[in-house]
């Protein structure tokens, strides 16, 4: 079950988030960290820990703000600024547990602050369905929308990736991509996606990446770092209508 669209790299109104300070401390994840100068900082790649995903979170709803796909979904009903921001932090946290669960979540931190974060998904692991979402704490989600609108955005969700599995059953799939609203156009998530999820997949045997987005200008960013379209359809709801384009890359 797919709950997200696939990246923040583009939104329209973003709400504005300072990278996130992390504490020092000692890291146990098996990833091991890998450094890369961009703009003469460094940046340090690594798996991220159960207690940051409050953190994450916060990144990825300022990173995708009013993104076409969630306020799809939830704008109609989220009638303030901050009853929007406030239920896509709770979503993007939820989601994000439900999948570290099974799957990789991983953040790159420069000069202290968290700046990127990605979820990768792992076809051979078990697939995030309904039951790890409640577990999560996905019951909180249907306040303040609805069970029902909770419900119509897990089945918009499944059709978004229609085109994905079918085609490319063995590939990795890019759940989310998000770079601190600040930092955008700096390139950070092209470093994301070169010098840590692809090294990562590489180094696990992966030979395959997908994703979807629903924007042109994500289409561009993901045709510039290498990826193809593959697949194109329009998501519709209530007169409401998006698009919904599919991307692979062969790694290595």
């Amino acid at each position: 079950m797919c709950l997200l669209n696939a990246d923040g790299m583009q939104s329209g109104r973003v709400n504005r988030l300072m990278p996130t300070t992390l504490p020092m401390g000692n890291n146990t994840n098996r990833f091991k960290r890998t450094h890369h100068e961009r703009n003469g900082n460094m940046i340090t790649y690594r798996e991220a820990t159960k207690a940051e995903i409050p953190a994450v979170a916060k990144l990825a709803a300022a990173s995708f703000g009013h993104y076409p796909f969630f306020d799809f979904a939830f704008l109609p009903v989220l009638k303030t600024p901050e009853a929007y921001t406030a239920y896509m932090e709770k979503l993007h946290a939820i989601h994000i547990r439900a999948n570290m669960a099974h799957h990789k979540c991983f953040i790159g931190v420069q000069d202290g602050c968290m700046v990127s974060a990605a979820l990768l998904q792992n076809p051979k692991e078990k697939r995030v369905t309904l039951p790890d979402y409640i577990k999560a704490g996905g019951v909180r989600l249907v306040f303040p929308v609805g069970m029902r609108k909770i419900l119509d955005f897990f089945a918009v969700s499944e059709e978004a990736q229609q085109d994905c599995a079918p085609n490319y059953p063995d590939a990795r799939y890019l759940e989310m991509l998000v770079v601190a609203p600040d930092r955008k156009g700096s390139g950070l998530g092209s470093s994301m996606l070169k010098d840590c999820l692809l090294p990562y997949m590489q180094q696990q045997g992966g030979k395959e990446l997908a994703l979807i987005t629903n924007t042109a200008v994500n289409c561009r960013f993901y045709e510039k770092n290498g990826f193809s379209e593959f697949a194109h359809r329009t998501l519709e709801r209530n007169g409401q209508q998006i698009d919904n384009w599919s991307f692979h890359c062969r790694v290595g």
